[in-house]
Parts: C-alpha cells; structure tokens; sequence
C-alpha cells in the first residue's frame, strides 16, 4: 500500500507531465524483473518484485520511442557499484544509436530502488551529467515497460521453461522479438497514463 507522502508524489509527477507528447520520445527508460522457475517438476513460474531475490536470474531492459534496447542479464543482488557497471556497460552505444552524438535532449528513467537511490550510485550519475525523470516511488503501472513483463509472464506460462538456462534464453529472444512498433506504442501510452493517474487522484489505475 502506498504511503500519503507517495500517492501524493504521484500526483505532482503526473500534472507536471500532462501537457508532455512527444517529450516522452526522448525518455530512455528502465525497469528490472526477477525471475525464477518455482517448481522444476511442472515448469511453474513465478516473477519476484526486486526485494524478492532466490534465484539468480535478474533482467534489465531499456526502451526508448521508437525501439528497444539491449536487456542485460546479471546475478545474484544489485547494489550501487553494479548498478553503475551496467549502465556503463549498456547504455552509452543505446544512447549513440538512438540519439546521435549531438543530441543531448534524452532523459533516463529509473524506479527507486535501493541501488539506483545509493549514494555511490547517486554521485556517479551527478558527475557523469545525467538528466534523471524524477521518477515517483511504487510507480510500476506508469512505466511502460510493465506491458512487456506482462506479455513475458504469459509466454513463460506457455513456453513452460524447467530450468534458468532455458529461462534466461526464452526471455532473450522475447526480447529480440519486441519490435519498434510495441516500443512506440508503449511510449505512445504515456499521456493516457499521466492523465488516468491525476484522475485517480494519485492512486492505482489500470485502464490507459
């Protein structure tokens, strides 16, 4: 449950952005999902939240209008330092390829947990010129990249994968699969989310 201090967060993220349209276009956004298979014996599958970590098996994808960018597969617990290993290891040729050298108009989108808030993680981006989206705390149903988590749970039910190998496969070629349309349609989603949020008065919603 959202705390007030949250919902209300919500709320003056959501009015400052409402009159935003193609300024969602320059966002680069990210999310992480954890995924583990449950039971071995039927293929189940369960997704954790990030506070959730067992099984090794973490994804950390990037979007932007138009496209999609690498996913990033790493294990065991995130903290600042590797947080930062894989910006620096993902996001530079994202941002050349999706944005040219000259174009310094992109702002990066990330939720609030703990490694991305830490302090080793707050000042490399301070000192590396980041523009962060100030994103607001227990957001998921405003980032656009929760559709296709969704859309992954439905195939991994499906697909039934019995171990994190044929997991950690079957989510990287969903992903290579996601095309520049879903992308654009995701980003395209933003200012109906935007305004459902102010009319939910910072609460849940689910229609967009």
């Amino acid at each position: 449950m959202r705390k007030p201090a949250q919902i209300k967060q919500r709320v003056i993220f959501a009015r400052d952005h409402q009159y935003w349209t193609t300024e969602w276009n320059n966002v680069i956004w990210s999310d992480e999902a954890h995924f583990e298979v449950l039971n071995r014996k039927n293929g189940s599958l369960v997704r954790r939240l990030k506070s959730e970590y067992n099984e090794p098996c973490n994804f950390v994808p990037r979007v932007q209008g138009g496209g999609r960018g690498s996913l990033v597969v790493y294990t065991g617990r995130a903290n600042g330092p590797s947080y930062i290993k894989i910006i620096q290891d993902a996001l530079p040729d994202f941002i050349e390829g999706a944005f040219g050298q000259t174009n310094t108009n992109w702002v990066f989108m990330q939720d609030n947990a703990p490694p991305h808030k830490s302090k080793f993680a707050r000042r490399w981006l301070k000192d590396n010129n980041f523009r962060l989206l100030n994103w607001p705390a227990s957001s998921p149903d405003l980032n656009p990249i929760e559709n296709l988590w969704d859309y992954f749970d439905k195939e991994f039910r499906r697909l039934k994968p019995t171990n994190v190998r044929q997991l950690q496969t079957m989510i990287e070629d969903l992903w290579k699969s996601v095309t520049c349309q879903q992308c654009q349609k995701l980003v395209d989603s933003m200012p109906r989310r935007v305004k459902q949020c102010v009319l939910a008065r910072g609460g849940t919603f689910s229609k967009y």
